[in-house]
């Protein structure tokens, strides 16, 4: 089993990190983290979140590399994070916070050491940006307790009918406002049965609402339901598909990761009739959709991959390669994918596949169980192609 811990040093001082992403589905997010322990020193890690948009084919951009204009030259530079020179700066700039090794810091926020670093973080920000500052600005246990009172007005709302305090909450501005109250729909739908038939009837209607917001709450209160019971709101994401905004159609993504990973056989059942739509964005939403769940069980979703072989369209023949790439590299899992990849009958997408397989056990080698070399020999001697 290989160490997480990375080592580097700077200043003639000895230091180990690490890095790891948290993907938010409903706000579509990603959080790559970078905790930096001095040698000898693991109570007092310099802590620096990364909180980016999350990229439909990547994930976390920063976490495989992203361009960023260097506003020095203005020039595009290819950042990815796993690279120890930024790590070096990283340390570098914390020290400079008044970071020692030895002492406790607030967490950092990773996009304004790269500012500090000359680099345009427009392109990877989230729109949302404030919301650090209305939720997670506030001490844990006042956020703890605005978390419980969000609930208790949410169970409320639900039980005397009162629409427009549920709507405050589903429309509020602050991304983690809104999930605090889909979440909350979520655990009221599976603790409350004679709730239920409301709940579903107060989210139909708040699917009509104007606000994209609203909507796109809508879909990740569904989403949470139907970790347990899909078939209640499976019409929820029919329709979230087609939504104008684009919002909306990011929570039906977001939602197929989460429910797949937890309840895989009816989302995926669902999954398969939107194949073949006639929209690509569709077809490509879906596939995207449900690589999450192949991270794990690769062997449950590639049949569903095999009938996206033939698409002659490039975007979705594109995410098709990305999500193959992606379900391969964990334990276990390159075996089932090969296995399975012999019988497909496309061949030129196979060896695409094949290639993208090779490059993420490098972009990946941090994580990937095999290293690339062992990856391109297996793939030798295992895919007679």
């Amino acid at each position: 089993m290989k160490s997480n811990l990375r080592k580097i040093k700077v200043n003639d001082a000895e230091y180990v990190y690490n890095i790891a992403t948290t993907y938010d589905s409903g706000a579509n997010t990603n959080t790559l983290t970078i905790r930096i322990f001095l040698a000898g020193h693991k109570q007092t890690p310099l802590v620096i979140d990364f909180l980016t948009l999350d990229d439909y084919y990547m994930g976390q951009p920063l976490n495989v590399g992203v361009p960023l204009t260097d506003t020095k030259n203005d020039e595009p530079i290819l950042v990815n994070l796993n690279k120890p020179k930024y790590i070096r700066e990283f340390i570098l700039l914390g020290l400079k916070n008044g970071w020692t090794g030895t002492n406790k810091l607030a967490i950092q926020n990773g996009l304004q050491y790269l500012t500090d670093l000359g680099f345009d973080v427009s392109t990877i920000q989230p729109e949302e940006v404030h919301k650090s500052v209305e939720f997670y600005d506030l001490p844990k246990a006042e956020r703890l307790q605005l978390v419980a009172t969000i609930h208790n007005n949410m169970l409320t709302g639900l039980q005397t009918a009162q629409l427009q305090q549920i709507t405050a909450y589903f429309e509020d501005k602050d991304t983690y406002i809104r999930k605090s109250a889909y979440t909350s729909v979520g655990r009221i739908y599976i603790s409350n049965n004679n709730l239920q038939p409301v709940i579903i009837q107060t989210l139909e209607a708040l699917l009509k609402h104007t606000d994209f917001k609203v909507r796109q709450t809508v879909i990740n209160a569904a989403g949470e339901i139907g970790k347990k019971d899909f078939g209640a709101v499976q019409h929820f994401f029919d329709k979230g598909l087609f939504d104008p905004h684009h919002s909306p159609r990011n929570a039906v993504i977001g939602s197929i990761k989460k429910m797949g990973e937890v309840n895989p056989t009816p989302v995926l059942q669902w999954a398969k009739k939107y194949l073949h739509h006639e929209d690509k964005e569709i077809r490509r939403e879906i596939c995207h959709g449900i690589e999450l769940r192949g991270r794990k069980y690769p062997q449950d979703i590639l049949p569903l991959l095999k009938e996206l072989q033939h698409d002659k369209t490039a975007r979705v023949r594109n995410t098709l390669v990305h999500v193959i790439g992606q379900i391969a590299y964990k334990k276990g899992c390159l075996q089932t994918v090969i296995a399975h990849l012999q019988t497909w009958d496309n061949k030129q997408l196979v060896a695409d596949a094949l290639a993208e397989i090779i490059d993420v056990h490098d972009r990946y080698k941090n994580f990937a169980v095999l290293t690339q070399e062992e990856a391109k020999e297996y793939i030798r001697g295992n895919y007679p192609g």
